[in-house]
């Protein structure tokens, strides 16, 4: 009887020390994203305003767990695959969500 009591208790101790162990693994992966997020909108918006052509572009960058939303106005078809390939190519972007709109009486 006892060691069926023992056996309970280490089983007890056991599973409640499995289950902490995988919410304090779940805590910092949510925030970690936060900061990688941050780090991809900051390069991003460097790589935008460096750019010659770009610069003067009013565009609205958003990353969620690497996912990049991007919209604003561009002058030309041009500009708009420039903006995306731009993004594509940013380190830590998983996907481009385009959402730019074509204005071509722009003045950038």
């Amino acid at each position: 009887m006892m060691k069926k009591s023992l056996l309970v208790i280490l089983f007890a101790i056991f599973f409640f020390f499995i289950s902490g162990c995988q919410e304090a693994q779940k805590l910092p992966e949510e925030n970690i994203v936060k900061p990688i997020d941050s780090a991809i909108k900051a390069s991003i918006e460097t790589s935008l305003r460096s750019d010659l052509t770009l610069r003067n572009l009013n565009i609205s960058v958003v990353v969620e767990k690497g996912v990049v939303t991007i919209s604003g106005e561009v002058e030309s078809q041009e500009s708009l695959l420039r903006v995306i390939n731009l993004v594509r190519k940013t380190e830590g972007v998983k996907e481009v969500k385009n959402q730019l709109k074509i204005n071509p009486n722009l003045n950038p």
